[in-house]
């Protein structure tokens, strides 16, 4: 009997202390079904209380009136009314970026994928996002699926082979920057892309690529039916349009007949009428210049010069003229040799 009592006694322990542990797990399970559910009751309260959902924070910062602000709205406001492409949610991500906002961004990028799965272009812009906030898994991740799409993309392959060196993977990294200039050899230009300065493999794999473009223009892989390959290639080359010439306007010139031909003045009809007409072509005549001779021009030849003399005076002439006149002028002979130097030198002193 005392054995059956204590029996009894351990049971009913065990089956208070089952009942406190279901206890506490349905409080536990209650609590958690609680913080999850908060969010939800909250957002659903917001809406009731506003009668719409709050808008996400960028929204509340773009400046009225700048361009590039007021383009984000008007995307985001599509977006909301479901206007918006999977291709024009990408490129509303990239604003977004741009403006500062890239956990916005990876949003609609989100979204874009899950409207259109095959958008490599949105895998590459989460991979440049993800990869600027170092968080180099989900960019190699999403690297990795845009390379899954589309294979040859230059700057996917370019950004993954960065990434891979800056991770510590220098041979993934210099196979991956040799297809992105296998696929796009501009992207070795540091003026078409600067990141190119940030790494030291890819110079490698630029002088890999630009040796084998060198040696591909320079194997001597001549046609051996030139004149066939070229009759075929002109057949697609398209035909030049022809210019229009320009016509120079032909400029009517008077003939001689038409001049001769010009009305003449009528006669006056008055004696004031003529006179007046008089004085018109007096002063008209007096306008009129002079024209220049048709013909060798007539020089008048100077007097003769008198060598005796050494001043070099012409002789006064015979007729007209005042006595003893003439114009006194200096020869050339006379110039080169004047009075003054058949002087003697103690004359000169004192001069």
């Amino acid at each position: 009997m005392a054995r059956s009592g204590s029996l009894r006694a351990r049971t009913g322990r065990y089956r208070v202390g089952s009942n406190g542990m279901r206890r506490g797990i349905a409080t536990l399970l209650t609590i958690i079904a609680g913080c999850w559910l908060a969010p939800a009751f909250n957002a659903v309260a917001g809406e009731a209380e506003y009668g719409e959902p709050k808008p996400p924070v960028f929204v509340r910062w773009l400046v009225p009136g700048d361009p590039a602000d007021e383009t984000i709205r008007e995307y985001w406001q599509r977006s909301q009314r479901g206007e918006l492409s999977p291709a024009g949610l990408v490129d509303l991500g990239t604003m977004l970026f741009e403006r500062g906002y890239p956990k916005d961004a990876l949003e609609m990028y989100r979204e874009a994928l899950h409207r259109d799965k095959t958008l490599y272009e949105a895998w590459l812009r989460i991979g440049i996002v993800e990869h600027r906030a170092r968080e180099y898994e989900d960019a190699r991740h999403a690297y990795n699926k845009c390379l899954d799409l589309m294979s040859g993309h230059g700057w996917c392959n370019f950004y993954l082979g960065l990434l891979e060196e800056q991770t510590g993977h220098p041979s993934k990294a210099l196979e991956h920057f040799e297809r992105a200039y296998e696929h796009a050899p501009g992207l070795a230009d540091p003026k078409v892309n600067p990141e190119v300065l940030q790494s030291k493999l890819q110079f490698g794999a630029a002088v890999k690529q630009s040796s084998e473009a060198r040696f591909t223009v320079a194997a001597p892989l001549a046609f051996l039916e030139p004149k066939q390959v070229q009759e075929v290639r002109q057949q697609f080359l398209p035909t030049p349009t022809p210019t229009p010439t320009r016509t120079a306007t032909p400029v009517a010139t008077r003939t001689p007949a038409a001049r001769a031909a010009r009305p003449a003045s009528p006669t006056p009809s008055s004696p004031a009428a003529a006179a007046d007409e008089g004085e018109e072509g007096a002063g008209a005549r007096s306008r009129v210049q002079p024209r220049r001779p048709v013909g060798p021009a007539v020089r008048p030849t100077p007097q003769p010069i008198d060598p005796s003399s050494p001043y070099g005076v012409r002789r006064p002439s015979g007729s007209g003229g005042a006595a003893g006149g003439g114009v006194r002028t200096v020869s050339p002979e006379a110039s080169l040799h004047p009075w003054w130097r058949k002087m003697p030198e103690w004359v000169l002193r004192f001069v």
